[in-house]
């Protein structure tokens, strides 16, 4: 998906592919041109054989390789299985997602507009979109174009607000002020996809048309990218598009497709090795392609250039290849061997992508795998450093067999932690109440619904209709159960809940976003409370001693006049409680018997609750 625990994410889709002389149209035997590719760049003998047993080694079904060097496209092949179930193979015109590799279409699409006057990079968003709102005023009124795509917001994740939600991009564009930042503006780099999805929107503003059909007109159509699309329900029209895998019980099995359309900007195109070709040529040119300007040669390199520091030397303490990670306008800008490279990975669902160049010496490779997870990242990178190493003529090390050792050590580390996690657990423990009393709507502005509901005994978790089943872990907090859920996103996520100073359930508190703590979110009153059908059973006379108050309907919502005061407006609370407005402290209670008819009013303030009969 567009997020990753403990690492920032990027998206890339690469088709592993040998030989395909696509942007000369030459039809060539594969394996006579493949000979001349080995001969002519330096590839590794054998080297079909190794990637095959590779994806055996890393349990990757599927992968797509491609290779640009000096404008020509050697290499475009596939390898392994689009289809593990079916034992469909891939080929170098197989759709993958390429997940966050998106975010450079996007930037693209930015720079072409730049080109033609109409934003600028430095100009403040609010200036394009007066509506436009963060968290904080100072980031609101400053926050620039370049901000948004360079993760220089303040802003961190988020990413459960949009994750599988079917929120359009207008309604999460309006939900950013309620996002909290770890940072000020521009203090630190936090990797961001809300960003890209609100640069999406600011596309839309300008030109008038959706963002989808910008990458269209603006990419897809003038490089001749016929397979792309910008949605995973588009790319399954097709007729050869590869199937999301996942690890599933210690093997890769097929997962659903996961659509992301509301944040599509920073990660939904789906594309080929054939199509993504086209785009690294491109990106190795002067921003012209096949003699046709595309865009301008100082807008493109302004993106190849470093903008924003991700990381320096002392994050890579055993790499000897990569000594920095800094961040241009949708690319990763990092040093290879000595070499400027430039490149973006991504994952989504079931796919892991990875395009990387070497502007300076035109070289370009593009790979694309059907699996989610360490293995296929893993796998990705160290094809592609070997590609590099031969290519630039380079003493290379087996990378393939010290990538797998590290990556099984990986795993293991990781079935660590899952014990250091079980021991925080507090044995011997009770809820504080009955089951029932959990379920219910719960509500934060920028994260929308969550609904807690009981079937069967057991209470689940529904967030963007992600099903999650819960079970107790210690005093008011939940587990997201492990291996009961279709959907197995929240596994493990703790669901704490918390009680009002009545010791009803009030909210529930989820770790969706690390840098800022528990995202809270607010138990809703029941729908019916402010249905005016069912308010109206409320409403009437009630008396107490010689006092009279009077309820009734108005619109959707109780009011209540008290003898020589204002009249209060009521607003749902917990079960039939109702608090006053604008009056901190005081609320309404009707008690009903069976068969719902009120048989009292209590009015409960700071000094007692005092109670009113109706007055029939």
């Amino acid at each position: 998906m567009l997020y990753s625990k403990g690492r920032f994410v990027v998206w890339s889709m690469c088709l592993l592919g040998l030989f395909a002389f696509t942007a000369c149209g030459n039809a060539v035997d594969a394996r006579s041109a493949h000979d001349a590719v080995t001969k002519t760049y330096g590839l590794p003998a054998g080297f079909d054989k190794r990637v095959e047993q590779a994806l055996l080694d890393f349990d990757v079904p599927g992968a797509a390789i491609g290779v640009v060097v000096d404008g020509e496209v050697i290499l475009a092949k596939g390898y392994g299985l689009r289809n593990k179930s079916d034992g469909l193979p891939v080929t170098e015109d197989t759709v993958f997602a390429i997940g966050s590799c998106t975010k450079a279409f996007t930037t693209f699409v930015l720079g072409t507009l730049v080109d033609e006057g109409l934003i600028e990079w430095d100009t403040p968003v609010v200036e394009y979109i007066p509506e436009f709102k963060l968290w904080d005023e100072h980031a609101t009124e400053h926050i620039t174009v370049r901000d948004l795509v360079t993760h220089r917001s303040g802003l961190p994740r988020h990413d459960f607000a949009w994750y599988n939600s079917s929120a359009s991009r207008k309604e999460l564009f309006s939900r950013l002020r309620y996002f909290e930042p770890a940072s000020d503006l521009r203090e630190r780099v936090y990797y961001n996809n809300l960003m890209y999805m609100a640069a999406g929107y600011l596309i839309e503003r300008i030109t008038g048309e959706s963002w989808e059909d910008s990458v269209k007109s603006r990419v897809f159509t003038p490089l001749k990218m016929q397979r792309s699309t910008t949605a995973a329900h588009s790319a399954q029209k097709q007729t050869n598009f590869s199937f999301p895998h996942s690890p599933r019980d210690g093997k890769a099995q097929e997962i659903p497709f996961r659509d992301i359309i509301a944040a599509g900007p920073a990660g939904s195109i789906y594309s080929t090795v054939q199509d993504m070709a086209q785009w690294v040529r491109l990106h190795l040119s002067d921003g012209s392609l096949d003699r046709k300007s595309i865009v301008q040669s100082p807008t493109l390199r302004e993106m190849h250039t470093s903008q924003a520091i991700f990381s320096d030397i002392s994050a890579y303490p055993t790499e000897k290849e990569q000594f920095f990670t800094n961040y241009g306008l949708g690319w990763v800008i990092s040093a290879y061997r000595g070499y400027y490279k430039v490149w973006h990975n991504g994952e989504i669902d079931g796919f892991y992508s990875l395009v990387s160049l070497l502007p300076q010496e035109k070289i370009g490779v593009v790979v694309l795998t059907n699996s989610l997870g360490g293995a296929s990242g893993v796998l990705a990178n160290s094809l592609t450093s070997e590609i590099f190493d031969a290519l630039l003529g380079l003493k290379s090390e087996p990378k393939l067999a010290a990538a797998l050792e590290k990556y099984q050590q990986s795993q293991k580390d990781a079935a660590t932690h899952e014990e250091v996690l079980e021991g925080e657990r507090v044995a011997n423990t009770q809820p504080s109440h009955a089951l029932k009393d959990y379920a219910g709507v719960y509500e934060h502005p920028g994260y929308g619904k969550m609904t807690i509901q009981m079937s069967d005994g057991q209470i689940s978790s529904v967030y963007n209709d992600i099903l999650t089943p819960l079970t107790h872990w210690h005093y008011d907090t939940y587990s997201g159960a492990k291996g009961q859920a279709e959907d197995p996103t929240f596994e493990g996520f703790k669901f704490s809940f918390q009680t009002d100073s009545a010791g009803h359930i009030a909210a529930v508190a989820v770790p969706l976003e690390p840098k800022v703590g528990d995202i809270v979110f607010k138990r809703k009153a029941d729908e019916q409370l402010t249905s005016p059908e069912f308010l109206k059973k409320f409403g009437g006379t009630y008396k107490s001693d010689e006092t009279t108050v009077d309820v009734f309907v108005q619109g959707n919502h109780l009011s209540v006049v008290v003898p020589r005061q204002p009249q209060y407006d009521l607003v749902p609370d917990y079960g039939l409680t109702f608090k006053f407005k604008d009056l901190a402290g005081f609320s309404v209670r009707f008690l009903v018997d069976d068969a719902g008819v009120v048989t009292e009013l209590q009015f409960i303030q700071p000094n007692g609750v005092f109670s009113f009969a109706p007055v029939r």
